[in-house]
């Protein structure tokens, strides 16, 4: 089963529905279905306190997962350095990829770990 939620955390929408879907999807992903979730982060903006709510929520429900930094293409090599710590610091050290649909950066990495989630492997991150 693949679960997509595209602009949860950056959709303008009210608190009120916003909460609403925050509540949906938790209740989603605690399904026994799921492996691993693969939580997309803009990499301009890592670190964004709906991003960090996921995050620790994911952790506390000890749901590994990885974390993908898109639009990496959008950073130049001193944004991307300063995006890289921002986004450990605030993911805990949590393994990251860097991907890009521009430059297609980062695309056989994450099909990689999607394949091998498909195919039964575990994720490729951990729960910590």
């Amino acid at each position: 089963m693949l679960g997509d939620f595209p602009g949860y955390g950056y959709a303008k929408v009210s608190k009120e529905e916003r909460k609403g879907w925050e509540n949906l999807i938790k209740k989603f992903l605690t399904v026994d279905h799921f492996r691993c979730a693969v939580q997309i982060v803009d990499a301009r903006h890592p670190g964004m306190e709906s991003d960090l709510e996921l995050h620790r929520w994911l952790v506390r429900h000890k749901l590994p997962h990885m974390i993908v930094l898109n639009k990496a293409d959008k950073l130049n090599h001193k944004e991307r350095v300063a995006a890289d710590r921002q986004a450990q610091q605030a993911f805990f050290g949590q393994p990251l990829l860097f991907v890009s649909t521009f430059n297609s950066e980062g695309k056989r990495e994450l099909e990689k770990n999607l394949q091998n989630l498909i195919s039964g492997a575990q994720c490729a991150a951990s729960t910590e």
